[in-house]
């Protein structure tokens, strides 16, 4: 009988360790074009978007919603693909300003440290070179009238009035962007980084 009783305690000892050591699921975040970055997948996300990130970049990624200076870089390269007065320009600037708004709803801009937003920025800038860096603060000035700021104030405070313009660029997803919880929020703190770091 003691022996019976023995080994009972002992598997319920050996099944509570089990239960105690199982892995569980880690949070996922959204990376930059919609992958989720997990420490299994990163592997798969290089490979899939042709982005090799530093293992620094990885952990930055999954402390903050994925943003990091190589993605930001990224994401401005894009915007100053823009050229006012060049063929297509109204296309590219459409797709320029959809860029920024899907970078700052994705990576939850609103609610990532200041200090850490301006140091991923100062760092993206510098792999930009002189022209880029003078684009970026031109299009992503609140003073302008013609630029893309303006563009995604305006899809934010009234889609419809422009709702074309971004279909007709190949971004019709805008609206997904445009009617995120605190779109507006990120997007203006973004904005205003990109403005700060100027100076």
């Amino acid at each position: 009988m003691k022996k019976l009783t023995a080994l009972i305690l002992a598997a319920a000892l050996l099944t509570a360790l089990c239960a105690c050591g199982a892995k569980t699921d880690e949070p996922t975040q959204t990376g930059y074009a919609g992958i989720e970055t997990t420490p299994e997948n990163t592997e798969q996300m290089t490979a899939r978007t042709g982005n090799t990130m530093s293992e620094s970049a990885q952990d930055d990624a999954q402390e903050h919603y994925g943003a990091n200076a190589e993605n930001l870089a990224e994401m401005m390269h894009k915007v100053a693909s823009y050229a006012p007065g060049t063929a297509g320009a109204s296309l590219k600037k459409a797709e320029a300003a959809f860029e920024v708004l899907k970078y700052a709803v994705v990576h939850n801009i609103y609610v990532l440290d200041e200090d850490y937003l301006e140091s991923i920025l100062r760092k993206a800038k510098f792999d930009l070179d002189l022209e880029e860096k003078a684009r970026i603060d031109d299009y992503l000035d609140d003073d302008g009238t013609n630029n893309v700021y303006a563009l995604v104030m305006q899809a934010l405070n009234d889609y419809d009035s422009v709702k074309s313009q971004f279909e007709d660029a190949g971004a019709a997803e805008m609206s997904d962007y445009v009617y995120s919880v605190r779109a507006a929020e990120s997007f203006e703190k973004l904005a205003d980084e990109i403005e700060d770091t100027n100076t």
